[in-house]
């Protein structure tokens, strides 16, 4: 009776531990994903990483440049028509934007007195004069470049993006609570059960840490594995490398904690061990 009393109880037990252990995954790939994914911070570290701000300066440059070449401007006169704290301002501020849903227009005014700027310079130190004509030319070609600036700066999917996470994000909150509450409650109900028997609620504790590790880190790094991300289809390189590095740098955050879940395991099923053998030898005695 008593056997069958103690092997109802284990099953029992290693269910609530395994429910226990996917209500843990799911509530940290909900906390994950909102920092990661979800996050105008994570893309815009994920552009420093991939060195995305100086790659995109140096596309615009030349963009620029090719269309002054047609106007008859010579290269190294728009060779500082952006810089790459520019670029990093401008992206960041409308990537915030862009999270919320919202979409962000560049200030038109500073850059087109910016690039004008330049082109008067020039026109100064040739000794030429201002006409309607060439004031017209050059208000054109500014504009044409502003075009050029604005469409390497916002990306057209990542507002539509945004409006999705913002969805999604007035339930999140109630997701998390929902999940932390349920392991919360879980825990308590296996240290119900297993009050008195130390060692075991422990080496379940490294059961379900363990169990959730495995799960974070199995799937993305069989992702990573395949090589999948790399295969992208997108045609600029810079947008390419932010790209494949956001997506990379999501995964090995799961994998990092993942890492930290089976290494509280470790710390657990030690610690179970070491009760069972002072146990043990306190029987002896």
């Amino acid at each position: 009776m008593k056997n069958n009393k103690r092997t109802i109880r284990n099953i029992s037990v290693g269910f609530i531990a395994f429910m226990c252990s996917i209500l843990l995954v799911g509530l940290t790939l909900i906390l994950i994903m909102e920092r990661t994914i979800m996050s105008a911070d994570f893309l815009n570290k994920a552009a420093v990483k991939s060195d995305y701000y100086t790659a995109l300066t140096k596309q615009v440059t030349v963009q620029i440049q090719d269309i002054g070449l047609g106007s008859g401007i010579p290269q190294d006169v728009l060779e500082e028509v952006v810089d790459v704290k520019q670029v990093q301002r401008d992206f960041e501020s409308y990537s915030y934007q862009a999270y919320m849903g919202n979409a962000l227009t560049i200030e038109q005014a500073p850059f087109l007195e910016q690039i004008s700027g330049l082109i008067y310079d020039y026109g100064a130190t040739k000794g030429q004069k201002l006409t309607p004509e060439n004031v017209q030319g050059v208000k054109l070609f500014s504009e044409k470049s502003y075009d050029v600036y604005s469409d390497f700066i916002n990306l057209p999917y990542l507002p539509a993006v945004g409006q999705r996470i913002q969805a999604f994000a007035s339930n999140l909150v109630l997701l998390q609570v929902i999940l932390g509450v349920s392991v919360l409650l879980m825990l308590m109900l296996i240290v119900y059960l297993l009050h008195g028997w130390w060692h075991r609620l422990l080496r379940y504790m490294a059961y379900i840490f363990s169990g959730s590790g495995l799960m974070l880190i199995v799937l993305p790094a069989a992702i990573l594995w395949s090589g999948i991300i790399k295969r992208v289809s997108i045609a600029s390189p810079p947008l390419y490398k932010l790209i494949t590095t956001y997506l990379s740098s999501s995964l090995m955050v799961l994998i990092y904690v993942g890492g930290a879940f089976l290494l509280v395991s470790l710390i657990f099923a030690g610690i179970s061990t070491i009760l069972r053998k002072h146990q043990s030898s306190v029987k002896m005695w």
